[in-house]
């Protein structure tokens, strides 16, 4: 996560209760997929989103959640 993400959050005005579950929304995706800005680089995200994409079709389906 960049070192810049909290104060950015700040300075959008975000309540703190906000600010505190986006760093723990983003620590989590990260301790589970690795380094944001490594995922960014690579390919702007698109791998990542293709791992946590998980429908409500594929609920419906039974299918099951890949996501960690």
């Amino acid at each position: 996560m960049r070192k810049d993400y909290k104060t950015w959050l700040e300075a959008q005005k975000y309540a703190s209760n906000t600010i505190a579950s986006q760093l723990h929304r983003v620590g989590r995706v990260e301790d589970n997929y690795g380094d944001l800005e490594g995922h960014f680089a690579a390919d702007k995200f698109e791998a990542l989103i293709e791992l946590l994409r998980y429908s409500s079709e594929d609920q419906r389906r039974n299918k099951p959640n890949p996501t960690k």
